[in-house]
């Protein structure tokens, strides 16, 4: 693993700094947002809905839900199709690293982090998924598990992208793919 890691680090193709914003090639935001994020939904949220009533969010949750189904299905395509898997190929290089050794040229590289990149705000995003129930007084909802699981997406889907590059698209499909059906089951 350590090997892997500052291969990933100091070789292995375009890196994230060169490309966007500088504020994610560190991970100093990590904990402010999380700060945020903990603070609003298990604090400042649940007292300011206190005295109110849910707010109907009908609206708000399908445009945000279409939103998620197009940035999901959006990203998947950029996999799977801007590579030329095509379906039945989809097999062939699905589960290499991407990196020039198995045929993805420097452009396929960019295209790749960008990937990553917007998956990892697409993550930040998903975070309103908690604000969503906290406005709708759905307190219940808003569990450890639930809590973990966005915090350790948008942590584990940060070290991917600054560090681990190079790695396997299968994870990436897949998790895309659920997201773009969850979202789409939540929009009905």
């Amino acid at each position: 693993m350590d090997f892997n890691i500052r291969y990933n680090v100091t070789v292995n193709g375009p890196k994230i700094q060169d490309h966007f914003s500088s504020i994610f090639a560190t991970y100093h935001h990590i904990p402010v947002l999380f700060t945020i994020y903990f603070f609003t939904v298990k604090l400042i949220g649940p007292r300011m809905m206190s005295e109110r009533k849910p707010y109907d969010l009908k609206t708000v949750l399908r445009i945000y839900n279409l939103a998620q189904v197009f940035i999901n299905s959006y990203l998947l395509y950029l996999i799977i199709f801007n590579w030329g898997y095509g379906i039945l190929k989809a097999w062939n290089h699905i589960c290499n690293p991407v990196t020039e050794t198995v045929g993805f040229d420097h452009q396929n590289q960019i295209i790749m982090l960008k990937v990553m990149y917007y998956y990892y705000l697409n993550k930040i995003l998903d975070l309103l998924d908690t604000v969503f129930f906290v406005l709708r007084k759905k307190q219940s909802h808003v569990t450890f598990l639930h809590l973990f699981h966005h915090s350790t997406m948008i942590l584990s889907t940060w070290i991917t992208v600054v560090y681990l590059r190079g790695t396997q698209l299968c994870l990436c499909i897949f998790i895309l793919f659920v997201s773009v059906v969850f979202h789409k089951i939540r929009r009905k």
